[in-house]
């Protein structure tokens, strides 16, 4: 579950609510995109992937995303501590995924600085700080604890290795700049209403 609200001081001139709203949105493209990935990339590029664990991964976020979509709408403020927990799934969820498709040798591993560079966005800096410690442990870890692709030809292991380079620059591109567009019109509308 979401945790309590966060101490006052925390949640002055916080906009958690808008922040999570934004989070629900971003995870439910990321959700759509991970799932496309796992079905097609057997298919398209001929490198089996254990589907079922990950798309078990997959179900249990997007079922914790509907649960916080519904919370979100509720009446509950909501603090900076409420978007701290969901950061810290997101690292956890993708960090499970890659786990299945070959730890810290998938060029994917870098789409862990995106919930880093959020967490420093919108919160608070000793949950950014947090945030930042668990990505290098998830890190960490998945240099040493993976499931490895099986890729027999170097090159085109290279060549695999390069596109998906390629499609981690891309998406952390959109991303960011969706989420820091919408936060800085959220900061434009609160500072012209005050």
């Amino acid at each position: 579950m979401i945790s309590a609200l966060s101490p006052a001081s925390e949640n002055d001139g916080w906009q958690a609510t808008n922040s999570l709203r934004r989070l629900v949105i971003a995870r439910w493209w990321a959700l759509a995109t991970i799932l496309s990935a796992v079905l097609a990339i057997p298919h398209l590029v001929d490198l089996p992937l254990p589907r079922w664990p990950m798309l078990a991964v997959i179900a249990v976020v997007g079922a914790w995303n509907v649960i916080v979509q519904q919370q979100v709408r509720g009446a509950r403020p909501l603090g900076a501590i409420d978007v701290f927990g969901q950061i810290a799934l997101d690292l956890i969820a993708f960090a499970a995924l890659l786990f299945f498709s070959g730890g810290a040798t998938n060029p994917l591993v870098f789409m862990l600085l995106l919930p880093v560079v959020l967490a420093a966005l919108i919160l608070p800096r000793r949950y950014v700080i947090i945030v930042s410690s668990i990505a290098i442990a998830l890190y960490s870890l998945l240099m040493l604890v993976f499931i490895p692709l099986p890729l027999a030809d170097p090159a085109r292991g290279a060549m695999l290795h390069l596109a998906g380079m390629w499609i981690t620059f891309v998406v952390s591109v959109a991303m960011l700049s969706w989420f820091v567009l919408r936060t800085t019109a959220t900061l434009r509308m609160r500072d012209a209403e005050l």
